[in-house]
């Protein structure tokens, strides 16, 4: 089976390791302030977050983009190191309504004061129930399950104590049938902290 390229993944395996790397590479005060527990004066001490977003998702295969929504509650772990995300979505193409479910690790990076970027990875699985045939012509699939990896990268924003905004980019790869789907998407809705 020869390899198939798909456009758009060095590019983000690239930014991914610059991130990393940059944020690695800083000096050990430098990310013992980005990782540090917020403060009682801070606005990014929230233990339980629930996001409301808006999605925008590009299917690298056949090069269309399609809109839906995303609900997630984050519980904040270790603080300054570790927070859990269980996230569900609503994702309607012309051909499928799908709904992600995920469970992502989050390392949280303070930036600024109310200010943060959540580093994420996890596993998910994707139920789909197709609603007409494909762009490529294959018969419509009643039900199915995929399964796969997310990355994410948000900028969270606190204007205020229990209500911020999100946004950030996500990567995703479904596999089904031995066959991999590669998605580029984007989030963006607001934050509820408590």
């Amino acid at each position: 089976m020869a390899r198939r390229v798909v456009p758009g993944v060095g590019a983000f395996l690239v930014a991914a390791a610059v991130v990393v790397a940059t944020l690695g590479g800083a000096s050990p005060a430098r990310a013992q302030s980005l990782a540090a527990p917020a403060t009682g004066d801070d606005r990014t001490g929230q233990r339980v977050v629930i996001s409301v977003s808006g999605s925008l998702h590009e299917d690298l295969e056949v090069f269309a983009a399609h809109g839906g929504a995303r609900l997630g509650v984050h519980g904040l772990v270790i603080p300054g190191w570790l927070a859990i995300e269980l996230g569900a979505g609503l994702l309607y193409t012309p051909e499928a309504l799908e709904v992600p479910l995920e469970l992502m690790l989050r390392k949280p990076f303070r930036v600024y004061r109310g200010l943060e970027i959540m580093l994420g990875v996890g596993p998910e699985v994707v139920w789909i129930s197709a609603t007409r045939a494909s762009q490529a012509g294959a018969p419509p699939v009643a039900e199915h399950l995929d399964f796969g990896a997310r990355v994410a990268a948000d900028l969270w924003w606190w204007p205020t104590r229990h209500v911020g905004l999100s946004f950030g980019p996500a990567y995703e790869v479904l596999l089904r049938d031995g066959l991999q789907r590669y998605n580029l998407g984007v989030t963006g809705g607001v934050l509820f902290g408590f």
